[in-house]
């Protein structure tokens, strides 16, 4: 199957319009500017890549809030330049580190400022990609994933898979986030935020800029001519330290190696690199290790972060379709920001721009919590990669905590009703994953506590490295979240705690999860929606195509009163299924019709229902 995109759309710190942004960056331009959204002057680092003023004046009003509206303007560029429009069987997927995060913070300062919190502000939160389908008319599957700053490139991997399983004709991919001064502060007190100007691959670079965005792209698998192939993509986690790269890079050598597999091309083929280039000392040594212990010999290497500043969920796939200008151009654009290149890094990058012919490519993207996505671009397509043998997946248990507490494992969960469960929710209170862990230490999140302690009911046996983790997650680390918000609103932003911010991520749980058990291989998180039907079709594509062992299905929510509306109840604890590759198995994943305001364990309660005695 010849996958193909063929349109796409950006709305950035650059400006609007693919070609704007491309042209931006061949005349060496960047996008930093002061922050006018939040007071950038509370930061050391007051400048940052937010969207220029004049773009967000001519926002739709009619689209929503800002990020809605920057969603639907890359999505209707990119479906516009492909001359599609509504369609039935167009679907959609959303990446992102943050959501909505900028409705969460008006609901939250209202809880912490006034002790009520308005729930449509709340809920509109919830419902970013329901609102961003019905206004580009994705009628399809729809779903948002979060894999923090591998996000975008997360997106082109599941809307590959989308195609290569029929789920959909079409598929609109779509990266986003938004500057805000919850993930400003996060990252300010983490220690990644320069106060100088980014500089990719430098030698006196000292850090990265963080820059909002919206990037959309059209895959089809569709019979037809013009537009750059998707060859192949890759996810992985480095299952090794939530905010410290893995030695060499590891996890990213594994993920492009995996990509360019997918795509049945070997390293010597690949004739640029396309990489996640931060800015920050540690990444981009260990990035230009992972490089060259792929590759052997340094290619031409592009790095756009000089241009566009990081951008968030959204960085992956803006550098997927910078890349592909590139390759239709045949032209690698000079590093933005590079002045003298660190000599300990083994990548070949240069400060002007060079006409160079090139017909592969592969991208890099990398997160906090280990997560790794690559994609593999070529001008034509390559050779066609002869289809797996059939592999058949078998459920081989299932672990849990729910309310009780009830924690435990066995081929089902214990009977019992989702409303008896809400009912005796409060009986989670304080639980601790101690008795259940091995390796991570520290602070967890509720969710966190719940996913690890359900995880080792259900882990088998010592992994190898194959086995991958996918989960899924109706509201994520909400507690965490708030608290860390809180510190900011109470204490100023500088006091927030920099410990609290990794674990305040959606993603987090499952990146804990994939550290404990040394889970390094395919691993994504859905969030909000049908999230644990589109966690299982992961799963078990994974397996089918024997992209893994075992897969690890996990699911989680927590509970958090001050974080919601009066009244809300969100259905708290985790469940985990460990799924095997196997000859003989039947396994398929699961049909989830609705999704339930109670969160992703109602969802498990309410499908496993029917099993139950």
């Amino acid at each position: 199957m010849t996958i193909r995109m063929k349109g796409a759309g950006m709305v950035s710190p650059l400006g609007q319009g693919v070609a704007a942004n491309w042209a931006a960056v061949l005349g060496g331009e960047a996008g930093i500017r002061p922050i006018t959204r939040f007071h950038g002057q509370d930061f050391p680092q007051p400048e940052g890549g937010e969207l220029p003023p004049e773009l967000v004046d001519h926002f739709d009003e009619a689209d929503g809030g800002p990020v809605s509206a920057m969603i639907v303007a890359a999505a209707r560029e990119a479906l516009g330049s492909a001359e599609w429009g509504a369609d039935d069987e167009l679907g959609l997927i959303l990446g992102t580190n943050f959501g909505p995060m900028d409705q969460f913070e008006w609901a939250w300062r209202e809880r912490i400022e006034t002790g009520t919190m308005d729930v449509d502000t709340f809920v509109q939160g919830q419902k970013v990609v329901a609102r961003v389908a019905d206004l580009v008319g994705a009628r399809g599957p729809r779903a948002q994933l979060t894999l923090s700053c591998a996000s975008g490139a997360a997106v082109v991997a599941t809307g590959c898979r989308w195609l290569q399983t029929g789920r959909a004709k079409r598929v609109l991919c779509v990266a986003y986030d938004l500057l805000t001064e919850f993930c400003w502060a996060g990252l300010t007190n983490l220690r990644t935020i320069t106060t100088d100007r980014l500089r990719p691959f430098d030698a006196a670079r000292q850090g990265t800029i963080f820059g909002e965005a919206a990037v959309a792209v059209l895959l089809t698998a569709e019979p037809q001519e013009g537009g750059v192939v998707v060859g192949g993509t890759a996810l992985n986690n480095n299952a090794f330290h939530m905010t410290a790269p893995a030695k060499r890079g590891d996890g990213s050598r594994r993920v492009m190696a995996a990509a360019l597999a997918d795509a049945g091309i070997s390293p010597a083929a690949v004739d640029w690199v396309c990489a996640h280039a931060t800015g920050t000392t540690a990444n981009d040594l260990t990035e230009s290790q992972a490089i060259a212990d792929l590759l052997g010999s340094p290619r031409p290497t592009m790095a756009f972060k000089g241009n566009l500043g990081h951008l968030l969920g959204a960085a992956g796939l803006a550098e997927v379709v910078l890349a592909a200008c590139a390759l239709e151009a045949g032209i690698v654009p000079g590093v933005e920001g590079l002045q003298q290149l660190d000599s300990e890094l083994s990548v070949d990058v240069a400060l002007q721009n060079r006409s160079l012919p090139g017909e592969c490519l592969v991208t890099n993207s990398a997160g906090i919590g280990g997560n790794n996505a690559a994609v593999c671009l070529q001008r034509t397509p390559g050779p066609e990669v002869p289809a797996a043998a059939a592999i058949g997946v078998s459920l081989v248990r299932v672990g849990w905590v729910l309310p009780g507490p009830l924690v435990g494992s066995g081929e089902r969960f214990p009977a019992g009703t989702v409303e008896a469960l809400v009912a005796n929710s409060a009986t989670l209170a304080g639980f601790s994953a101690k008795p259940y862990l091995s390796s991570v230490r520290g602070y967890l999140d509720p969710v966190a506590a719940y996913a690890l302690a359900a995880l080792a009911q259900c882990v088998k046996e010592e992994n190898d490295g194959e086995s991958g983790i996918v989960a899924a997650t109706g509201y994520g680390a909400l507690n965490t979240g708030y608290t860390f918000y809180q510190q900011l609103v109470q204490k100023g932003p500088r006091l927030a705690s920099p410990l609290l911010f990794p674990h305040a991520y959606a993603s987090a749980a499952a990146n804990l999860a994939a550290i404990e058990i040394g889970a390094a291989g395919p691993h994504c998180v859905f969030w909000t929606g049908l999230a644990l039907q589109e966690a299982f079709r992961c799963a078990e594509f994974a397996l089918r195509e024997g992209k893994a062992k075992r897969m690890y299905v996990l699911a989680y929510d927590a509970q958090c009163e001050a974080a919601v509306p009066d009244g809300w109840s969100i259905l708290p604890g985790a469940c985990c299924w460990c799924l095997e590759a196997d000859a003989d198995g039947t396994w398929q994943a699961p049909e989830i019709a609705v999704a339930s305001p109670l969160g992703v364990i109602a969802d498990a309660i309410s499908w496993e229902n029917p099993r139950m005695d």
